[in-house]
């Protein structure tokens, strides 16, 4: 993915849409930006007007807005050495303000005694700023680096041995980029000189011994070969092959104004050589790191909603069968219970059936004695009770008069005590078909004073026919 590359080198302002590989859309601003009050309106106008694409937008530049210094520090872990460094560049007040910086060791060879560092660095209130201008176009700011960094390419280039220190002179704008450093892409520190063509080939020479007795002071390097890069450098430099020993060669990777833009998007922004601290850095990818857990959680949420619902569902589904399967099984239960009383009703009959069938010289009258409990109801005295047979019926079965007498409680309605009593006879296994009982309207044209059963208050008669 393309991120918006800008270069502030020499007082030229460029901006594209660059990978490692290639830019696309490049602008310039129209005039030479000398001061970081000058840059930020620019740099605000170029990310408006300039149709470039990418969100993550990266800065280089060689202004005296970054300075760099070679600190040194006890062994220590990286974190540790951060917080030294820390000390050690609020103590150097490289700016009248507080400052920002990134850093990298130069020494990673050595193994004990002092490590030393390349710190660059920035006043924290221009790269708050520069972050208040990127942010308010809706953009995230995630590297800030020296324009040096870019040369790394160019070093990787080189054919002398990775742990020889060579000084690179590259063109840069209108000036050149002196970086002592190593083939394996090691940058060990940096220079910018300006206005190259005005100092003349004398000029520039002097300010490169100068810069190769700082490495030799300095960083303890004795530096006898110079690389150039671009037509400027070449040009400027070439007098200066044999000359106290020096050898100068021409770089096989020309450096041109792409270049810077294409090779600060190749930069990590999580590397300690960023200026710019993690909260400014990374602010874009925690947020989208944010944004994507809350897609992530709000996605599993759905699907458990989802899920919950399925499962509700089938709840309710299962609820219901159960209660479709509970009225069945009641259903059946009723009928069993139905079903087991006929059983007792039919087994009860066909007992008596053999009864009469088989037991007791006079087994009718002995079964019918025998079921008065069940017929007289509680509380009911039974003071006479007859059963003789009446006739043969047509179908050749005999008929049998009942006749019971007897008394009710006292203060009890008699007509509904007899009426409840006749159903129960009625519905007996006998099926008596009760004909007259007290209470009864006289049949037509009998006489009242001759009814049938007991003068006494209470007292009660009942006569039913059993076939």
């Amino acid at each position: 993915m393309a991120s918006i590359a800008v270069s502030w080198i020499q007082g030229v302002v460029r901006i594209a849409s660059a990978t490692p590989g290639k830019i696309s859309r490049a602008s310039e601003a129209g005039s030479l930006v000398n001061s970081p009050a000058e840059f930020l309106p620019i740099l605000n106008q170029l990310l408006t007007t300039t149709r470039v694409s990418g969100t993550e937008v990266i800065v280089c530049t060689d202004n005296p807005i970054i300075n760099p210094l070679v600190e040194e520090t006890p062994p220590a872990n990286p974190k540790v050495a951060a917080n030294l460094l820390a000390r050690r560049v609020e103590k150097a007040k490289p700016f009248p303000e507080p400052s920002l910086f990134g850093f990298a060791r130069v020494n990673p060879e050595a193994k004990s005694g002092p490590q030393s560092y390349l710190v660059t660095a920035s006043p924290k209130k221009f790269v708050e700023e520069m972050d208040a201008t990127v942010t308010g176009q809706g953009l995230d700011l995630v590297g800030y680096y020296p324009a040096a960094l870019s040369l790394r390419s160019v070093l990787r280039s080189l054919p002398s041995p990775g742990e020889q220190v060579v000084l690179l002179v590259a063109d840069a704008e209108t000036g050149l980029m002196q970086v002592i450093g190593r083939s394996t892409g090691q940058v060990l520190f940096y220079r910018t000189l300006g206005a190259s063509e005005g100092r003349g080939a004398e000029g520039v020479q002097r300010e490169i011994r100068r810069t190769l007795l700082f490495a030799e002071q300095k960083l303890n390097a004795k530096i006898g070969t110079i690389y150039t890069s671009g037509t400027s450098s070449t040009t400027l430099l070439q007098g200066m092959s044999g000359a106290d020993g020096l050898q100068v060669f021409s770089a096989a990777v020309n450096v041109d104004p792409a270049l810077y833009l294409r090779s600060i998007t190749a930069l990590k922004s999580t590397s300690t050589e960023n200026i710019l601290p993690a909260a400014i850095s990374q602010r874009g990818k925690r947020r989208r790191m944010r944004l994507a857990i809350n897609l992530i959680l709000g996605t599993a949420l759905i699907f458990s909603l989802f899920d919950t619902a399925q499962v509700q569902i089938k709840r309710h589904n299962l609820q219901s069968d159960i209660r479709i399967f509970s009225g069945e099984i009641n259903a059946r239960q009723a009928e069993v219970l139905k079903a087991r009383e006929q059983l007792l009703a039919l087994t009860s009959r066909q007992e008596t059936i053999r009864i009469l069938e088989e037991e007791a010289d006079a087994p009718v009258v002995e079964a019918i004695y025998r079921s008065l409990d069940e017929l007289v109801l509680a509380g009911l005295t039974l003071d006479r009770c007859s059963i003789s047979m009446d006739k043969i019926g047509s179908d050749g079965r005999a008929e049998y008069l009942l006749q019971m007498e007897g008394m009710a409680p006292e203060g009890k309605r008699l007509i509904p005590i007899l009426e409840k009593m006749s159903e129960i006879m009625e519905r007996s296994v006998w099926k008596m078909k009760v004909e007259t009982k007290t209470g009864d309207a006289p049949a037509p044209g009998a006489d009242p004073k001759k009814q049938e059963g007991p003068r006494k208050p209470g007292g009660y008669f009942i006569r039913a026919r059993i076939r």
